[in-house]
């Protein structure tokens, strides 16, 4: 709760630092210019162009500043924002007036977001999302750290409120500890990470090649040759690679759950995180579609789970917009799941799983020619690279028999539930009033066993059951209709 009040009928200004910004934002979209004229300074005069006194050409640098930060500190003057009714309005624009009118029930989330420069200076940049738009509908770059925190609240609570003498608190019911932490290191995907360092790495060879014209590829490679390779060489060399790959890795946990807390409110959630940059978010729960989370073999072993909505209109192929939390206990994760789906279909109803013939059709039909193909070229080249595609085939028929075995979903009044995975687990509950669309998939080979694929797609994500008896699915897809109109009849 803000001890400061602000009256947001009222239209508010953007903070007196947002010039920072704005000057910051002209020298990151100037840079080449800059660049031209610092290496015109140097260029002597016999290619044509004169140099320019230091005096001159720190004016023209200043004056180019200011010329380009005009039409930004015109927006800054005219910008507005301000809730009338139940609406959020923002007014802004140059010489073309913009208007945007959200309406606060479709806003999903409110992103309060701190670099070091808004620390500096108490401001924050609000990142405000509706279900109308995959982005972020309006960015407001830099407003008092105050005045954000109170517009979050506000819209959390709605514009309209009789009496606010009794709201509560939102209770804070997860916070990172450094050894969880630690215990999300060790639990990385350390080949991912290694493969980072690997691509970081080329990418400076590079560097150094373009620059000073020495590969440095070829001269490593040299040196490399002349090392003679012993055991305790070989041991020194992965050791100094696994610990490098795990400092990396914990630098990018530390990075992104760094300072993480979680609270829940009747309104939904709001979480906090970050260590180069603070960011404080609010999920309304009404806009959130449906809830995953999902283990690794290491993260089942050491008892993590990673938690995570999926919003309305949500970009699913990035990550920007993804809310991911830690989860290191059953009972918190039920905590958490209690705002979207109060009873889990596994507590009540029995389990379901996909036909048999799931863990062999891709195996025969693709895999196995394929690797039986690439196993005979191997072959002639070379006879014990035809153990490649042989190992690859038995790899793949292995897991889809596990994933076949694991796959698991669950049903019951109003809501699905699906648990499937290879080594690690993913877990997902979708309520059947977020379904936008049900569909059914068949093909040949499906028809003469009488099964189907259903789909079902909500506005975040879609819930797939393969292999699966039409029957079965066309209850399913029945069912979860009915619950959908009457949902709506209540509305």
């Amino acid at each position: 709760m803000q001890d400061k009040q602000f009256d947001w009928y009222t239209p508010q200004k953007l903070s007196p630092y947002a010039f920072l910004f704005i000057i910051g934002k002209v020298i990151n979209q100037s840079w080449a210019f800059f660049l031209i004229f610092i290496g015109g300074k140097f260029l002597k005069k016999e290619k044509g162009i004169a140099q320019l006194g230091m005096g001159y050409f720190i004016l023209i640098i200043l004056g180019f500043i200011i010329i380009a930060s005009i039409p930004y500190a015109i927006q800054y003057f005219r910008f507005r924002v301000f809730v009338k009714g139940n609406e959020l309005i923002v007014l802004k624009g140059l010489f073309t007036r913009k208007i945007i009118n959200i309406p606060i029930n479709k806003i999903q989330s409110v992103n309060a977001v701190q670099g070091y420069l808004h620390r500096f200076t108490e401001t924050c940049e609000l990142k405000i999302e509706t279900a109308g738009d995959e982005g972020t509908e309006v960015e407001i770059k830099a407003i008092d750290q105050e005045k954000a925190y109170a517009l979050q609240e506000l819209l959390k609570k709605g514009p309209i409120v009789a009496d606010t003498s009794t709201a509560t608190e939102p209770e804070t019911i997860l916070g990172i500890r450094f050894w969880d932490i630690l215990k999300l290191s060790i639990s990385e995907n350390h080949v991912k990470t290694f493969l980072l360092i690997v691509a970081y790495l080329l990418t400076k060879t590079d560097d150094v090649r373009n620059l000073f014209g020495i590969d440095a590829t070829e001269k490593i490679n040299e040196e490399a040759n002349k090392i003679a390779y012993t055991t305790n060489i070989i041991l020194a060399f992965t050791v100094t690679v696994l610990t490098i790959t795990f400092i990396v890795s914990f630098i990018r946990v530390l990075i992104r759950y760094y300072n993480m807390k979680l609270k829940i409110s009747e309104k939904g959630f709001e979480t906090q995180w970050g260590f180069l940059q603070t960011q404080k978010k609010l999920l309304i729960k009404e806009n959130i579609q449906l809830i995953s989370w999902k283990n690794t073999l290491f993260q089942r072993i050491l008892g993590i789970q990673i938690l995570r909505f999926f919003m309305t209109s949500e970009k699913l192929t990035t990550d920007k917009q993804w809310l991911k939390i830690p989860i290191m206990g059953e009972r918190l994760l039920a905590q958490i799941s209690s705002i979207y789906q109060g009873i889990w279909p596994s507590q009540v109803a029995p389990p379901n799983g996909i036909d048999k013939t799931y863990k062999w059709r891709n195996t025969i039909v693709y895999v196995a020619p394929l690797s039986i193909i690439a196993g005979v070229v191997f072959y002639f080249k070379s006879p014990w690279l035809a153990f490649v595609p042989l190992a690859i085939l038995i790899y793949f028929t292995i897991t889809t028999i596990i994933l076949q075995y694991n796959y698991t979903f669950w049903f019951h009044q109003n809501s699905i539930q699906v648990i499937k995975g290879v080594w690690g687990r993913e877990q997902t509950i979708l309520n059947f009033k977020n379904v936008q669309q049900v569909e059914i998939q068949t093909s040949p080979f499906l028809r003469s066993h009488n099964l189907c694929t259903l789909k079902l797609h909500s506005a975040g994500d879609v819930v797939k059951l393969p292999f699966i008896p039409v029957a079965q699915a066309n209850y399913i897809a029945n069912w979860c209709l009915v619950q959908i109109e009457f949902d709506n009849s209540k509305t």
